[in-house]
Formats: C-alpha cells, sequence, structure tokens
C-alpha cells in the first residue's frame, strides 16, 4: 500500500497551556520558567497522577522505575535497572516488571539468567511483548511473547518480508502490537529508516530459538523522504512515532498513520514531538522538547493529544525542570508515563476539567 499524507504545518490545533509566552525573567534564570510553569500548572488542572516505584532494600535497589504499556484493566508493564546480590559486577542490567493492584512482579526472560530483560508492550489478551539484549555480546536482541496464563515464553521472529525488498530483513526494533496480533516495528531499506506493522512468525512455547521465517509487514513512511520511527500501534491498526529532521524541517515531529494516510503534526514551538502510544480513539500519548530561546535547553515533557488539542502530563517539577514522558494511553483514558526528576513511573488520570477525549467506546 503506498500511503498518503496529510501534514498538519504551523498546527492548528488549540493548546491547553500556553508555550509562547515571552519570557519576563531576569538574567541567570531557569530557561523558559514561565512555560515550565504553564505546562505544570496545565498538567495539574487536567491529571491526576499516582506515582509507582519499585521498592527498593539495603540488598535490591533499583535506579529507575520506566513503564512502557498499560492495557485496559490498568495493567503496566515495564522495566527496572536494579543493583542486587548474584549480578555479576552487581548490576542485573534492566529486568521486565508487570504492576497490578500496587503490586509488582518480575518477568525473568528465558536467556541470561533471566536479566537483560525488557517488557515492551502488554495487550488485552494477556500477552506480554519482551526483549532480551544485553548490548554486549555482540548478538541480535531476541524478542519474546510471554502468556499471563500459562506463564510461558513463546519466541518471536524479528524477520520480515516488505514488498519492493528482495531479501527479507529484520527489524531494528520491533516496538509493540496489539490485540488483533499486529506488530509495529522500524526496518532499514535502501539507506533509509521506514515503519511497518504486520505478521510475525510466533515459535513453540519453550523454545529459545527465534524463528526463521519471515512475516508479513507493511511498510509506511513519513512524508519529504523523512525518516521514521514507529512506536506504537493500537486495535484499529493506528500507529504512532516520529518523523526526523531534515535539512528543510529542522524539527522531529510526531505522526499518526491511519487508512494508509501519514498525518504529522508538532506540539506548538517544539523542536521535537514523538507519540509514544495510542489507543483505540486514536489519542495519542508522548514527548516534546521545546526549541530554547534563551540559554540552556528545555526538558523532555510529557503530551496527550486527541487530533485536536495538547495538554502536557508532567507528574511534578524540580530542580531539572519538568522531565517527564508519557509512554502509553490505554482505551480508557489511562496514561502510563515517567517522571525523569525521581526516576518513578506514573499512571495519569484525567480530571473532570479535562476536555480531550481520551478514552475509546466499545469497539
Amino acid at each position: 500500500m503506498t500511503p498518503t499524507y496529510a501534514v498538519l504545518s504551523g498546527f492548528r490545533g488549540r493548546v491547553l497551556c500556553s508555550v509562547t509566552l515571552v519570557l519576563l525573567a531576569p538574567a541567570g534564570a531557569a530557561p523558559q520558567q514561565e512555560e515550565a510553569k504553564e505546562a505544570l500548572a496545565a498538567s495539574a488542572r487536567n491529571f491526576k497522577f499516582q506515582m509507582i516505584y519499585y521498592p527498593e532494600t539495603a540488598e535490591d535497589s533499583s535506579q529507575f522505575t520506566e513503564p512502557h504499556s498499560i492495557d485496559d484493566a490498568g495493567v503496566i508493564v515495564g522495566d527496572i535497572h536494579r543493583h542486587a546480590k548474584g549480578c555479576d559486577s552487581t548490576d542485573c542490567g534492566e529486568q521486565a516488571f508487570i504492576y497490578e493492584h500496587g503490586k509488582f512482579t518480575i518477568v525473568a526472560g528465558p536467556l541470561y539468567k533471566g536479566n537483560f530483560t525488557k517488557a515492551i508492550a502488554i495487550n488485552n489478551r494477556g500477552q506480554i511483548l519482551l526483549v532480551q539484549d544485553t548490548q554486549s555480546s555482540g548478538g541480535a536482541p531476541q524478542y519474546f511473547l510471554y502468556d499471563l496464563a500459562l506463564r510461558t515464553f513463546s519466541p518471536v521472529g524479528a524477520f520480515v518480508q516488505v514488498a519492493g525488498a528482495p531479501n527479507k530483513i529484520r527489524l531494528t526494533p520491533i516496538t509493540g502490537f496489539n490485540d488483533e496480533g499486529q506488530f509495529v516495528g522500524n526496518f532499514r531499506l535502501r539507506n533509509q529508516q521506514y515503519g511497518g506493522y504486520g505478521t510475525l512468525s510466533i515459535g513453540p512455547p519453550g523454545s529459545t530459538a527465534p524463528p526463521g521465517d519471515p512475516g508479513n509487514f507493511t511498510q509506511i513512511e513519513c512524508p519529504e523522504g523523512r525518516a521514521m520511527n514507529a512506536t506504537g500501534i493500537n486495535n484499529r491498526g493506528q500507529i504512532t512515532g516520529s518523523c526526523e529532521s531534515t535539512p528543510k524541517r529542522p524539527v522531529r515531529s510526531g505522526f499518526l498513520y491511519s487508512k494508509g494516510s501519514v498525518t504529522v503534526f508538532d506540539f506548538p514551538g517544539a523542536s521535537l514531538t514523538r507519540g509514544n502510544g495510542v489507543n483505540d480513539a486514536g489519542v495519542i500519548a508522548g514527548e516534546y522538547t521545546l526549541a530554547p530561546r534563551h540559554a540552556g535547553s528545555w526538558p523532555v515533557t510529557g503530551f496527550a493529544y486527541d487530533g485536536s488539542q495538547f495538554t502536557p502530563v508532567v507528574a511534578h517539577g524540580g530542580d531539572h525542570g519538568l522531565l517527564s514522558a508519557a509512554k502509553a494511553i490505554n482505551n480508557k483514558g489511562q496514561i502510563a508515563g515517567m517522571d525523569g526528576e525521581v526516576n518513578h513511573g506514573f499512571i495519569a488520570t484525567a480530571t473532570s476539567a479535562n476536555p480531550l477525549r481520551l478514552s475509546a467506546g466499545p469497539r
């Protein structure tokens, strides 16, 4: 399928906070301090936050708790970085977690003694997409589907066949999946990075050998020859992510792929906008970085976007600014993300003041 494009240049959507205020602070003040205050205030009006973090002990500490996905029951998966007994050089690398009803469960992948495991996504059928990668072994990352009910791991093949490509191509990386068994990921073809979605080969439970047969993927691409980073897919086959900058367009933009069309969007005044997750209503959770107008730099800030309006998603401000990222959104409108100031995860739930259409109706 050859996609068409609907490009929003000079975005027309209404923003729920002012991000274009003129800074009136004296020289030496934090960069764009007034904009940061406005973003934090807008977030507080529109969301209430629950912080989540892996409990630490003297023998088992965690450096961060980072959610990546949330299902419709509010179950969150992600990864932590632990320092615990029994790890080589006291470093276990990332370990995947499930967070449900206020409790954490560690998911140890079938390789590397369970270490170096990340939970990429969870769907509503009780499956978790995992990746294991030591990043130092020289081998390719290995992907698995973990079945929550059966507690089994099935290997996922990372190779796909794409129309126009003479040979099968490795996804680098696989970034998500949905209830319909569709996966999303990225690949390089003719020195350009594209996104795509489709089926992947799944091996038998208990095996650790990745299937060699390629899946079938539909290629999608950003307009103007911009490289694509596809990050999330919903049950309607809509995909979000980012389109990289080019000399002619020196900003990184978010995008929504829907029914063969790629729509590019930018948070007003941002030098980077990226969609991380999308629910069945087409609402996107992501992050933006404002183009700095003063000394210093603007920190990453989370957002929610319903196709016509944006609002920041920020758990709290801190010494380093906002430092927040909205990673995923479920069909109830709950947003999972990470507060980089304290390296903890959060769940954001809309207040009655929030006018965004965050939740999806019955399918």
